[in-house]
C-alpha cells in the first residue's frame, strides 16, 4: 500500500487495512483482526480488550504505528476498552460487562436450606441481575459444585470459557513448550465469563498460580465475570500467595454443603421410589452427590431391565455396597451413651447419680421416638429396667421439657 493510498485512510476499515499491510498474516490475525477502532480527524484509536493486550500491542507494534504516522499522517493510539456501564442497586453505576443471558431456572439442581445461598447466587449471576466477580463456590467432593457450574454454563449466552484447575496448568505448560503463551493469554482474556472448577489444583504450582493471578486480576478489572470452585475456602488453600488469596476473597465466597437427607430423598423420589422408601434409603445413603448419582443410576438400570418391583428388601441387596449398615438397638444405645460422654457400662449399671439417671431417661426417650421397641425392650437395653421404670423415665422427660427449652433438641441430636 503506497503513501498516497494511506493518505486516504479516513475510516476504521482503512486504518486496519493499513496496519494489515505492515504485518504478517499471523500477527495481524492474533492482535488486530477483531480489534475495535474509531477514527477522528488525523488520529485513529484502537481499543485493546485487556491490560495485557494493551501493553503488548504498544510495546511490540509501536514502531509500526510511528511508521504509519510518518507516511500517512495518521496518529494511532491504543487504549483499554471501557466496559459497558450498568446500573445496579441503590442507583450506583458500576463498570461491568453485562452478558446477554437468558432467564434461568435450575430444576435439575435440588435446592435445600443448606445450599439455597449458593443456588441463588448462581441464578442471579446467570440472569445478569448481579455481578460479584469473582464468585467462589467451595465445599466437599460430591456437594454439587461441578453440577452448578455446568448448569451456569448452559444458561449463558455470552463468550464463555469453562475449564478446570488441572486443565489450566496443562494448557499453560503446553503454551510455554510450544512458544504460544501470548495466544494462551489472549484466548482466556477474550472471554466474557470464565468458569474454572477445582482451583485448589493450582496450589503449589508457582508459575501456573502466578499466571492465574494475573488472569484473574485482568478479568476483574475489565468487568468480566469469573466463577470458580474449590474443595475448601479460598483463605484455607495452602500454596497461594497473599495477593491471590485477597483477589479470590474480593468477590463472593459461598459454602456449598454435602447433600442433606432432604436432597437425597428428593433424588430418590425423582428416580421413582415412593416417599416412604426414599426416606428409608436416604437415611442410610452417604452424604455425597457422586455416590447418590450412582444409586440413582442403579435404580434406573433395575427398572429398565425390568428385574421386578423395588421393595426395601430388593433395595437392600441392590445398594448394599454403598448403604450404611443398619444399626441394632444396642449399637444405638452405645452411640447415644458416647455422645453423652458416658460408657455403656455406666448406662446399664445400678448407679443412680443425678447425671446417670438423667442420661438414661434421655436415651429411653430417644429410643421411644426413633424405634418401634416396646417399653420392656427399651428397659432391657438400659440395664434390664422394667416397664414401669421406662414409663416413669418418659414422664420425667415430658415434665422436664416444660422448663428446659433445649431438652427436646438434645434428644433429637441423640437420634441423628
Amino acid at each position: 500500500m503506497t503513501a498516497r493510498t494511506m493518505a486516504k485512510a479516513n475510516t476504521a476499515i482503512d486504518v486496519v487495512n493499513v496496519i494489515k499491510s505492515k504485518l504478517d498474516a499471523s500477527s495481524f490475525d492474533a492482535w488486530f483482526k477483531n480489534i475495535p477502532c474509531t477514527v477522528y480527524e488525523n488520529s485513529a484509536t484502537l481499543f485493546a480488550t485487556t491490560r495485557f493486550n494493551l501493553d503488548f500491542i504498544r510495546a511490540t507494534f509501536g514502531n509500526i504505528f510511528s511508521e504509519i504516522e510518518s507516511e500517512a499522517g495518521i496518529k494511532i493510539i491504543v487504549e483499554l476498552s471501557r466496559p459497558e456501564l450498568r446500573v445496579v442497586s441503590n442507583n450506583v453505576i458500576t463498570n461491568a460487562i453485562v452478558p446477554k443471558l437468558t432467564e434461568v431456572a435450575l430444576p435439575q439442581f435440588i435446592e435445600s436450606d443448606a445450599n439455597a445461598f449458593a443456588v441463588a447466587a448462581i441464578k442471579k449471576l446467570a440472569a445478569g441481575a448481579a455481578n460479584f466477580s469473582p464468585l467462589v463456590i467451595y465445599g466437599p467432593s460430591g456437594s454439587g459444585k461441578t453440577m452448578l457450574l455446568n448448569l451456569l454454563k448452559k444458561s449463558i449466552r455470552a463468550i464463555t470459557i469453562a475449564t478446570t484447575g488441572a486443565e489450566f496448568v496443562q494448557n499453560f505448560i503446553r503454551s510455554i513448550e510450544e512458544k504460544a503463551t501470548f495466544a494462551f493469554k489472549d484466548t482466556l482474556r477474550r472471554a466474557d465469563i470464565l468458569i474454572m472448577d477445582d482451583i485448589q489444583n493450582l496450589a503449589g504450582k508457582r508459575a501456573s498460580a502466578e499466571e492465574f493471578k494475573t488472569l484473574l486480576d485482568d478479568l476483574v478489572r475489565a468487568g468480566k465475570t469469573v466463577v470458580l470452585s474449590s474443595n475448601i475456602a479460598p483463605a484455607q488453600i495452602t500454596g497461594f500467595d497473599k495477593h491471590l488469596v485477597s483477589l479470590l476473597s474480593s468477590g463472593l465466597s459461598v459454602d456449598l454443603s454435602a447433600p442433606c437427607q432432604t436432597v437425597r430423598s428428593e433424588m430418590l423420589m425423582r428416580a421413582g421410589l415412593s416417599a416412604q422408601l426414599a426416606e428409608t434409603i436416604s437415611a442410610r445413603a452417604p452424604k455425597n452427590g457422586h455416590v447418590m448419582t450412582g444409586i440413582v443410576k442403579k435404580i434406573a438400570a433395575w427398572r429398565e431391565l425390568e428385574c421386578g418391583d423395588l421393595t426395601e428388601t430388593v433395595l437392600e441387596k441392590l445398594l448394599g455396597d454403598v448403604l450404611e449398615k443398619q444399626k441394632t438397638p444396642l449399637m444405638r444405645v452405645k452411640e447415644m451413651a458416647a455422645r453423652l460422654g458416658l460408657a455403656y457400662d455406666d448406662i446399664e449399671s445400678s448407679a443412680r447419680t443425678k447425671r446417670l439417671v438423667f442420661a438414661r431417661q434421655k436415651i429411653m426417650a430417644a429410643l421411644k421416638i426413633s424405634t418401634n421397641l416396646t417399653l420392656s425392650e427399651i428397659g432391657r437395653l438400659v440395664g434390664d429396667r422394667d416397664h414401669a421404670s421406662v414409663l416413669y423415665a418418659l414422664s420425667c422427660i415430658e415434665r422436664a421439657k416444660q422448663t428446659d427449652m433445649l431438652l427436646e433438641s438434645e434428644i433429637n441430636d441423640l437420634i441423628k
